[in-house]
């Protein structure tokens, strides 16, 4: 008798099979769930904490009523908190699912066997987003634990879970496709994540400018959101689901579409890269250094500011080398990357030219957003480049030739931070500028003295969250073999980290503010709290940095 997953079988082949072995022999596969559902029964603690604390009252029957309320925050709160996790982990799993084959030589050898270039893309997708799927499968028993309290209907969490699916296969077959070109993974994982910027936020952008031209309805820019933006679908349902109005007649038309179109964009994708990955197995044979006259002469003419002669090297040689490298790649992709961030850029500007002509008061908080969105991507930026920066030397056996320079360990782990943070500070120029202008022009009933002091105090905050990023990047970076298991451990770490630190303070907060020690609208406590989160985060970086240079020559390789 034939399974009917016979032809699935078929279709992801032997390389399936191979990333299944390869991950169940891993440790840190079984350490990631580990810190995956101790991250996430803390977070959901949190939650319903902050849910009972909010009802104001100390009444034991009040309080049971209010349970369905806190039931359905904690469902919505774990589902959106997967939602934005499960998209950065498959980009991050799967940053170097081709990109790693190609740097270790073994692609050529895969292709030459009777494996079809289809198995060999289809095979490294699911095998890297199964794990994805295991810990959502792990969180099905807390959210029907959550559900006993009442308030959350079946429905939104089967709608909640396929749409996340859904939208992480998408973002998962767009970074194998980047790795089929890219085989430095952290560059993958931050031109994913700006493709699905622009994707997910440039499409309601144009839709409204499109909308304001009058060319089409709202109607229908509402339908062509339903089909193709998972965040506006997501919102929906949320929305849907705390209103208790059930089940609307547009979901019940437009979801299953919703899922076919984030299909057909992925098998799009997968069909991409298996065209890519044959042209890109020839390209590689030759040696690096023997390239012909007409390619480089092809790479002068696109990019011709690379022709001039560089002055001399002044100052630490690492940092130079950090900003040597080009924002851009070189050839096609880099000519597509400059494309994408053309058109994110244009239809920022659209939308900033519709506000200020439709309702100049909207351009306050859309800075607000802005100013963030550019915050998580410096970010997202920073931890990648500095998890991939050292295991990035080991792949291409360069760091013992780098350890063999006259230059400490110290010297040479300063030197790449520095370099990494100059590298991406223009990314914040913009910041500062933004908020002036969110200042301005926000209505005064909707920011106050106390709004500003705490956009200031989360600013002079975020200055921790950095240098732990930077360090804790580093220190995976020195002590991990390849690039990929050192970008998955830094995010998974950082967020396992906040969500523990949360809840403590949590914890600590709610005990002082019973105890009558401090009030919660004090400023000297948010003053406070604020320099010990700086100090803390800070001396952890630090720390973290001192061992990262303690391990690196006797982790060279």
């Amino acid at each position: 008798m034939i399974s009917p997953l016979a032809p699935l079988a078929r279709l992801a082949g032997p390389v399936f099979g191979k990333e299944l072995r390869v991950a169940s022999r891993r440790r840190r596969t079984y350490l990631l769930r580990f810190v995956y559902v101790g991250a996430l029964t803390l977070f959901v603690a949190q939650v319903l904490a902050v849910a009972l604390r909010a009802s104001g009252t100390t009444s034991a029957v009040v309080r049971m009523s209010k349970m369905g309320q806190a039931g359905a925050t904690v469902v919505y709160s774990i589902v959106w908190f997967q939602f934005l996790l499960a998209q950065l982990l498959a980009i991050i799993l799967l940053s170097g699912a081709i990109g790693g084959e190609v740097r270790q030589r073994s692609l050529d050898a895969l292709l030459v066997t009777p494996v079809s270039s289809l198995q060999i893309v289809v095979g490294k997708l699911l095998g890297g987003l199964l794990q994805l799927v295991l810990l959502l499968v792990v969180s099905l028993p807390l959210l029907a634990v959550v559900r006993v309290f009442g308030g959350v209907p079946w429905e939104y969490v089967v709608f909640s879970l396929a749409t996340i699916l859904a939208t992480a296969l998408f973002a998962g077959s767009l970074s194998l496709l980047l790795s089929v070109t890219n085989q430095h993974a952290s560059r993958v994982v931050s031109n994913a994540i700006g493709w699905c910027l622009v994707l997910w936020g440039g499409g309601p952008a144009l839709l409204g400018l499109l909308r304001w031209a009058g060319y089409i309805s709202g109607s229908a820019a509402g339908r062509i959101l339903w089909l193709t933006n998972p965040f506006f679908v997501m919102g929906e349902e949320t929305m849907s689901m705390l209103a208790a109005s059930g089940t609307t007649p547009v979901m019940l038309r437009l979801w299953p579409v919703h899922l076919l179109v984030l299909l057909g964009g992925t098998v799009l994708m997968v069909l991409w890269a298996t065209r890519r990955l044959r042209r890109v197995a020839l390209a590689v044979v030759p040696d690096r250094g023997q390239r012909s006259a007409k390619a480089t002469a092809g790479v002068a003419d696109i990019w011709p500011w690379r022709r001039r002669v560089r002055p001399l090297t002044t100052g630490s040689p690492l940092v130079w080398r950090e900003l040597r490298r080009p924002i851009f790649p070189r050839g096609r992709r880099g000519i597509i990357n400059m494309l994408g961030l053309i058109l994110g850029g244009g239809l920022l500007l659209a939308m900033l030219v519709y506000i200020v002509i439709r309702d100049i008061s909207a351009l306050g908080p859309l800075s607000y957003v802005v100013a963030g969105l550019l915050q998580v991507v410096f970010a997202v930026n920073l931890a990648g480049a500095a998890a991939s920066t050292v295991a990035r030397e080991k792949e291409a056996r360069s760091l013992p030739i780098l350890l063999t320079a006259p230059l400490g360990n110290g010297v040479i782990l300063w030197g790449k931070a520095l370099g990494l943070l100059r590298r991406n500070l223009p990314l914040l120029v913009p910041v500062p500028i933004l908020g002036l202008v969110a200042y301005w022009l926000t209505p005064s009933d909707m920011i106050s003295h106390g709004g500003v002091q705490a956009i200031v105090l989360s600013e002079v905050s975020a200055a921790g969250d950095v240098v732990l990023l930077l360090g804790l990047g580093l220190c995976l970076s020195a002590y991990l073999k390849t690039t990929t298991p050192a970008v998955v451990g830094t995010f998974v770490v950082y967020i396992a980290f906040r969500i523990v630190v949360g809840v403590v303070a949590g914890i600590v907060f709610l005990v002082g503010v019973r105890a009558g020690l401090f009030r919660p609208e004090d400023g000297v406590v948010r003053l406070s709290t604020t320099v010990l989160h700086l100090i803390g985060f800070s001396g952890l970086g630090v720390l973290l940095g001192y061992v990262a240079a303690a391990g690196l020559r006797r982790n060279c390789t």
